[in-house]
């Protein structure tokens, strides 16, 4: 039974860090999309610089992960 136990308390955990990992595949797939499309406009105003910095630190969070 505590076997029983412990290996559903994992495969929950398991599926839970399965989520997360989507999740941050997701949000890096999107900053990058995001960064693209700011680097291909070439705006070089004050407003997409700062768009174009949050989406590098988005993705270097998500790399992290």
């Amino acid at each position: 039974k505590d076997a029983q136990a412990m290996n559903r308390q994992y495969s929950r955990k398991i599926s839970e860090l399965e989520a997360e990992a989507e999740q941050a595949r997701a949000e890096l797939t999107e900053a990058q999309k995001q960064l693209q499309d700011l680097e291909v406009q070439g705006s070089r105003d004050a407003a997409d610089r700062s768009k174009a910095q949050e989406c590098r630190r988005k993705i270097a969070a998500a790399q992290s992960k």
